[in-house]
C-alpha cells in the first residue's frame, strides 16, 4: 500500500519490497514528530523536543559493521579491525530477512536526501525504515531534497533499516546487531539496533572509500570561516566539535590542501 505522498522516480520494489502497510514519502520535520509520537515511538519534551530512547545500544556497534567482500569497490576497502569483511552469503541472507521484515510493517517511512552540499559532489542517497524518529533522524542530519529535486531523485545508496529485527550468530554476524554495507550493491542493511547514528555513519563510510579516488577529502568536522580564511574542528562524535559551529561535510581538493602536525 503506497501513501499519497510519493514524490520518487525510484520505486520501493527496485529495492526487493512489496509492503503490505502504508508507505509514509518523504514527510516533513513536523510529519515524522507527530507520527513518531502517534505511535509511541517517542514523546515530545516540555520544550517540544523530540526524546526517543535507544534502549541496550547507545552508541555504535562497531563490532557488528561489516562490509561485503566481493569484486569490485570492496578491492579497494583497507581490511582489519574497524572494517571487517563477511561474505555474500551472509549478506544475501540478511538481506531476505530484512526485506521480510520491512514488507510486513505497519508503517514505512521513506527519506529521499543527499550527502554532501556541492552538487558537483552529493551523493543521492534513502533510508527505508519502519520508525518515524530514524526518518526524522535522516531529515534532519542529511541535505533534503526539494520539490524538483525529489521527481528524479535516483538513490546511488539506499540503506534499508529494521532496528526491531534481530539477527543470531547463526546467521553468520557476531550478535543480535547487524550493519552490512554493499558497496557494489548500493545497499546498507541495518538492524537490531534503535541507534541512529549508524545511518548517518553508513553513509559517511562509503563517501570516505569513494571520494578520494576522484581527488577529494572527505571530512567529518565543523568550520568557522570569515570569508577569506577558515578554521576546521574534529573531534569525536560527543566531544562538542561541532557545539559552537554548524556541521557539514566538507570536500577539499587534494592538490589545495595541506595538512600540518
Amino acid at each position: 500500500m503506497q501513501s499519497s505522498s510519493q514524490g520518487s522516480a525510484v520505486v520501493l520494489s527496485q529495492h526487493g519490497l512489496e509492503p503490505s502497510g502504508k508507505v509514509h514519502w518523504n514527510l516533513d520535520s513536523e510529519d515524522l514528530h507527530t507520527k513518531a509520537v502517534e505511535l509511541g515511538e517517542a514523546k515530545l519534551t516540555s520544550d517540544s523536543v523530540l526524546l526517543a530512547v535507544t534502549g541496550e545500544r547507545t552508541g555504535r556497534s562497531p563490532n557488528d559493521r561489516f562490509i561485503v567482500d566481493e569484486a569490485g569497490m570492496a578491492e579497494d576497502v583497507w581490511w582489519g579491525e574497524v572494517n571487517r569483511p563477511t561474505a555474500p552469503a551472509v549478506f544475501e541472507r540478511l538481506l531476505v530477512k530484512i526485506q521480510a521484515h520491512l514488507n510486513a510493517a505497519e508503517n514505512l517511512f521513506v527519506k529521499d536526501a543527499f550527502c554532501g552540499a556541492d552538487p558537483d559532489f552529493r551523493m543521492p542517497v534513502r533510508l527505508v525504515t519502519e520508525k518515524a524518529w530514524h526518518a526524522a533522524f535522516m531529515h534532519n542530519m542529511f541535505v533534503r531534497a526539494s520539490k524538483d529535486e525529489l521527481e528524479n531523485h535516483t538513490p546511488e545508496f539506499t540503506i534499508l533499516h529494521a532496528p526491531e529485527l534481530k539477527s543470531s550468530m547463526s546467521d553468520g554476524v557476531n550478535s543480535d546487531v547487524f550493519v552490512i554495507i554493499a558497496l557494489d550493491r548500493g545497499l546498507v542493511i541495518i538492524g537490531g539496533t534503535h541507534y541512529a547514528g549508524e545511518i548517518k555513519k553508513a553513509i559517511f563510510t562509503i563517501m570516505n572509500h569513494i571520494l578520494p579516488s576522484k581527488g577529494l577529502l572527505p571530512m567529518h568536522c565543523s568550520a568557522n570561516t570569515n570569508g577569506e580564511e577558515s578554521a576546521l574542528f574534529f573531534g569525536l562524535s560527543g566531544t562538542d566539535e561541532r557545539s559552537s559551529f554548524f556541521f557539514s561535510i566538507f570536500f577539499i581538493n587534494f592538490t589545495n590542501f595541506y595538512f600540518f602536525l
